[in-house]
């Protein structure tokens, strides 16, 4: 069992009910940046600020009382060089002999590079969002019976609707018979050749009855398999 638990990348740790290491293997070390000297019998509180330690734990005492394992905790430490690192920790109680809890056991997996990745995508959701809502043309993205999944500020500008009424609509449901024919043609040949539509144009009535030309460009919206899930587009306001 030790050659297991000093073979494997996650850190292994047991402390007392004080939250003092009392073992752990190579890779709990490597992940706090101390040595084994360092790290035995010190407490969890060292490598934590204040706000972590306090919700770390508040989760330790209810483990304490409960019993119930705590399956995924995510926790910021500071390492021994100042640097910090995520961790995603579970642990169980360890109880004596006479089923007395004396400690807790855990497994310590560094997610650092996870929640740069999350980062770095939040930060490119953000930009891309800003950009979205501030361009003067609407963007649309429909599912394959034509219903709004996605739209910037722009398409409600347009239309004359709120969100949450656009949110979910058919397209028909702003247009007439025949623009609705129109744009089912434009929509079922992207969706049957794959290529998209481009400066398609059709008339649109906004919710309060004006009529309004549209200038669209569309193309099919695909998921990881390459499939056809719906549509993506832009669409300009040409009736002036």
């Amino acid at each position: 069992y030790r050659t297991i638990l000093e073979s494997i990348n996650d850190g292994y740790y047991e402390i007392d009910l004080e939250g003092n290491y009392t073992f752990f293997n190579d890779a709990e070390a490597r992940n706090l940046g101390y040595s084994r000297e360092e790290m035995l019998g010190m407490n969890s509180r060292r490598y934590q600020d204040e706000e972590t330690y306090k919700r770390t734990r508040r989760a330790f005492i209810e483990l304490y009382r409960t019993g119930i394992p705590i399956k995924s905790l995510e926790m910021e430490a500071i390492r021994k060089d100042g640097t910090k690192v995520y961790n995603e920790i579970s642990a169980s109680l360890i109880r004596d002999q006479q089923g007395k809890p004396i400690g807790f056991r855990g497994i310590t997996r560094d997610i650092s590079g996870r929640k740069r990745m999350e980062a770095a995508l939040h930060e490119s959701e953000k930009k891309y969002r800003t950009i979205l809502d501030e361009m003067e043309e609407g963007y649309f993205e429909l599912d394959l019976k034509g219903d709004a999944t996605f739209f910037n500020d722009a398409i409600i500008r347009i239309y004359g609707y709120d969100r949450e009424e656009m949110l979910g609509a058919n397209y028909r449901k702003f247009m007439d018979k025949e623009n609705a024919e129109k744009c089912f043609k434009i929509y079922n040949e992207i969706y049957k050749t794959g290529n998209p539509g481009r400066r398609k144009e059709y008339e649109i009535i906004r919710k309060d009855g004006a009529r309004r030309y549209l200038e669209t460009s569309a193309l099919p919206r695909k998921d990881a398999s390459g499939k056809i899930v719906g549509f993506r587009g832009i669409s300009r306001d040409i009736t002036e």
